[in-house]
């Protein structure tokens, strides 16, 4: 096994004025193992330690998205290109301002695909890269812990809770939303997990239930640095490197190389014929491309016969399953949708704890605890900048040093 160098970065909560908002740690693995120990602080520290090193970088999972597309198709790059596409109906944002990386294999063509704001994963690259650290991996934390192919994963660090439930899924919550989200988790899983392990501190006592949803809870304790049994446990089969598409990084090239004069010569050879095969490919593509859209169209035809004249058959059958979803009395939004946008703008809310989450045609109650009716005001506006839901506060009780309200968050056509 090739020696690495983990470097895990995270995020600083209300950092100084002229102080970084993101905080490094580093660790040498060699074998599998740890050589020396955890290292923290500045990240030119590091350099030297890269030297004949595979530099693999973690960031926060609170930044990413793990979505399940079907995909099909066998090239890396036409797949990757075709991902906005696939998934732009489960943002609201444009997708041209995020990044798309693929899982390496699929399962009878479903990929899980990593979503994350261009800006922010820019922003995560400046910080490695200032320092001269060139990564040739980067993923989300999460997927850097222990996965299993019958079993979920939960690792206690205090604050923030990671939640591995699949070979590429997973995600990261708060201590006081963990149950309300593993349970709605557990309920959307198509096939449930064995049992649930869950990874705690050594030196502190949690009380888990013994099972949830009938499926054993089983506890474990570790005495190293959470960030240790990241390194320890990553594998680079089992994860998504986000350095995909345009962020894309080569391995360096050899020091002796050949002449120059032989590298151009062999260059302008590479060319022609790249430029001969993109023709080819092309004119390939293209004839694939009609053929495609002759069989879409007769299957729109075939299925909504009624309809004279067919402009575009992807986006008019979205149109009328659209339409027949709608007379049917259902919402259009899913709860998986409804969760994937509304659990980031939750988890920005201080002191926020989830008691309780309802779901029904595209309607969401959500029972909450904040520390004060401010922080309330605050999460609602946050929400209702998405203009396709409606938020309304149902009920907001002042007790003790707490307020315990149920908001209410519809969709449009709910």
């Amino acid at each position: 096994m090739a020696r690495q160098l983990i470097i895990r970065l995270e995020e600083v909560k209300n950092p100084a004025e002229g102080v970084s908002p993101w905080r490094a740690s580093w660790l040498v693995m060699e074998n599998g193992r740890p050589q020396g120990n955890l290292m923290r602080g500045d990240l030119s520290s590091a350099v030297p330690l890269a030297t004949n090193s595979q530099i693999v970088a973690l960031i926060p999972t609170e930044y990413c998205l793990l979505l399940d597309v079907n995909l099909p198709g066998r090239n890396r790059q036409r797949l990757l290109n075709a991902v906005p596409y696939a998934v732009e109906e489960q943002f609201i944002d444009d997708v041209d301002d995020l990044h798309f990386a693929l899982s390496p294999q699929s399962i009878d063509n479903h990929y899980t695909v990593a979503a994350i704001d261009r800006e922010k994963f820019i922003e995560l690259q400046k910080v490695l890269d200032n320092a001269d650290l060139h990564p040739l991996f980067m993923l989300p934390d999460v997927l850097a812990l222990k996965h299993d192919e019958v079993n979920w994963t939960v690792l206690d660090e205090g604050e923030r809770q990671y939640v591995r439930t699949g070979r590429y899924s997973g995600f990261v919550t708060n201590k006081d939303s963990l149950h309300t989200f593993l349970m709605a988790s557990l309920k959307e899983a198509e096939t449930k997990p064995r049992l649930i392990e869950v990874r705690t501190p050594a030196e502190k006592v949690y009380d888990w239930p013994e099972s949830l949803e009938d499926i054993p809870v089983v506890k474990k304790e570790y005495d190293q640095e959470s960030t240790v049994l990241l390194a320890c446990e990553y594998d680079r089969m089992s994860s998504i490197n986000l350095l995909q598409g345009e962020f894309s990084r080569r391995e360096s090239v050899s020091k002796h190389f050949r002449p120059w004069y032989s590298v151009a010569a062999l260059l302008a050879l590479w060319l022609v014929w790249q430029g001969g095969l993109n023709v080819f490919h092309y004119y390939q593509l293209t004839a694939q491309n009609k053929s495609l859209k002759k069989e879409i169209d007769q299957v729109y035809r075939k299925t909504f016969p009624g309809s004279r004249r067919v402009v575009n058959a992807t986006l008019q059958m979205r149109q009328q399953l659209k339409k027949l979803r709608q007379q049917s009395g259902k919402s259009t939004t899913s709860m998986a949708e409804m969760l994937a946008t509304a659990a980031p703008l939750l988890m920005t809310a201080d002191g926020l704890k989830i008691n309780n989450l309802r779901y029904q045609d595209g309607t969401m109650d959500l029972e909450l605890e904040l520390k004060n009716l401010q922080a309330l005001d605050k999460l609602k506006e946050k929400l209702n900048e998405r203009q396709e839901w409606k938020v309304e506060i149902k009920s907001a009780s002042n007790r003790k040093d707490k307020v315990e309200s149920r908001l209410q968050i519809r969709s449009a056509g709910s």
